[in-house]
């Protein structure tokens, strides 16, 4: 019998394990960092869409309140037939600021 111990040699690393978790980890972390980057640049175009609507929506609200007092100061002379017609049939009425 012989007693010497031969040493086994791996053709790997025992870091092997560790530098494949590692990597793996890796392209985890960079496919969710680039998803992030994608949400957040959606959320920046969302942000501008909703920032342009509101802008619309206001400039919307304006001529409508204009067409509005309008109608209503063509009824109030019942000059206009069709304004008088339009106001009592859609009960439109201005309302009153409150006095503080």
């Amino acid at each position: 019998m012989n007693n010497t111990h031969t040493p086994t040699h791996s053709p790997h690393s025992p870091f092997s394990p560790l530098l494949i978790t590692l990597i793996g980890l890796l392209v985890l972390l960079s496919w969710n960092l680039r998803g992030i980057a994608q949400q957040t640049a959606t959320l920046q175009i969302a942000k501008a869409q909703l920032g342009q609507a509101s802008l619309q929506s206001a400039q919307t609200e304006e001529k409508l309140k204009a067409m509005l007092t309008d109608l209503l100061a063509l009824a109030a002379t019942e000059k206009d037939p069709d304004a008088v017609a339009i106001v009592k049939r859609y009960g439109i009425k201005q309302n009153v600021p409150e006095k503080k």
